[in-house]
């Protein structure tokens, strides 16, 4: 029906959201190097210097997607390691060395604006809505030079300026949620989260088990799959009733939810 482009890159879905029949898009860019340089050549044959992001709003004109609003200089230095939209807002999270999480307003798709701007240690690698004015975000802990430590799940406060409130933190592992979201789990109703986590040097996975409740993030415990190889690492998860099933490449495991202890074991 109608088309358009943006400058940069897509991080990946999270990157595109239709709202109020205006299409958004949050990308970063990169400038190409001259050959020959510039006035500023350090600069100029630095091209993570120059790389920021923005967000940017398409509306349809006949049939063209014409931009209508956008807000830019968004982690300059840095690249998006994250994007949600939710209504009529936009949450992104940029990363070099720390990690700015940016609330930008939407309400008037012409006139985007920055509302807050929060700096951490680390980065989100995945947003997933919680109770209203809560996002949850999954990632990496880092140092002040940007060196990953680990795991890292946050609980964020948005209703305003972006605030940090509570989180998680599990040394030298990786969450499989900072690259696909599906392993990923949030149960609103009872505040249940399940992110499945390999912890390095380790031969076999596990599934880390916490609740998010009002301000606070609290461990649970885990759920791990009989054996000790790489196919036992939780891939999936889902609440039925009071059981929590995992699954992975050996089998299925059903999980009491307020205990923990293991109630089946289905190999495949």
């Amino acid at each position: 029906m109608a088309s358009g482009s943006v400058p940069g890159v897509l991080l990946n879905q999270y990157s595109l959201s239709e709202y109020g029949g205006n299409l958004r898009i949050a990308t970063t860019t990169t400038p190409a190097v001259s050959p020959r340089g510039g006035p500023d050549t350090a600069t100029s044959n630095d091209p993570a210097a120059r790389t920021e992001s923005a967000v940017r709003v398409l509306a349809r004109r006949g049939a063209r997607l014409e931009r209508i609003g956008e807000i830019g200089g968004l982690g300059k230095g840095e690249r998006i390691y994250s994007v949600r939209f939710l209504g009529p807002a936009a949450y992104v999270v940029t990363f070099r060395q720390v990690d700015p999480l940016y609330a930008v307003d939407l309400k008037d798709p012409a006139k985007p604006r920055v509302t807050g701007e929060l700096k951490i240690t680390g980065y989100s690698a995945y947003l997933h809505p919680a109770s209203p004015g809560r996002l949850i975000g999954v990632g990496q802990e880092a140092d002040g030079g940007g060196r990953t430590r680990g795991t890292q799940v946050s609980l964020f406060d948005v209703n305003a300026a972006p605030r940090k409130l509570d989180g998680y933190r599990l040394p030298a592992s990786s969450a499989a949620a900072e690259f696909e979201p599906h392993a990923f789990l949030y149960w609103p109703r009872n505040g249940l989260t399940v992110v499945p986590v390999s912890r390095h040097n380790a031969t076999r996975g596990e599934a880390l088990v916490l609740k998010v409740e009002g301000d606070r993030v609290k461990r649970l415990g885990s759920v791990r799959h009989p054996g000790s190889d790489f196919g036992t690492s939780v891939q999936r998860s889902l609440l039925v009733g009071d059981t929590l099933w995992t699954f992975s490449d050996q089998g299925a495991q059903a999980t009491d939810t307020t205990s923990l202890k293991e109630r089946a074991w289905l190999h495949f």
